[in-house]
């Protein structure tokens, strides 16, 4: 992927050569200092899903560290997918969420979002399995400085 361009991020999310021509990658705001307002959020939801009263719905990936065997740290083999609505009244925890993940994606969701799904091997396809459930979806980068719009049409 080149520096700059996110393009490269439609091949690592698993979508086909025929998904890759419907699919739309827009970067909707960068940040310069990985600080997003306390509005942003909603009134891109707002933007993309339209109203969005009921709240949002978050999703990022939780690796954490789960074991101690033979005095090495090991790390669980999938991802547990953690999500979470939020409604306007909660914009600081999705402040707090923001920085908390630098180096993760965080996900925003439309309404309807099956929350059955526990973990995943790898996130980033599982990205792409979510993008074709839902057709539009909007993402913060792993660095906090882009939030990506991604849809297939």
């Amino acid at each position: 992927m080149e520096e700059g361009s996110w393009e490269g991020l439609l091949d690592i999310i698993g979508l086909s050569d025929e998904e890759k021509k419907t699919a739309n990658l827009e970067e909707l705001k960068q940040f310069q200092n990985r600080e997003p307002s306390n509005s942003l959020l909603f009134e891109l939801s707002n933007d993309i899903y339209g109203d969005l009263d009921s709240g949002i719905y978050l999703l990022w990936f939780d690796r954490t560290i789960s074991v101690i065997k033979d005095n090495q740290i090991l790390k669980p083999e999938k991802s547990r997918i953690i999500h979470k609505t939020i409604s306007r009244n909660e914009i600081e925890f999705f402040k707090e969420l923001w920085f908390s993940l630098l180096g993760h994606y965080l996900l925003v969701l439309p309404k309807g979002f099956e929350k059955n799904i526990s973990e995943t091997a790898d996130e980033e396809e599982f990205i792409g399995v979510l993008l074709r459930k839902y057709k539009s979806l909007y993402l913060k980068t792993p660095d906090a400085n882009v939030i990506l719009h991604l849809a297939l049409s």
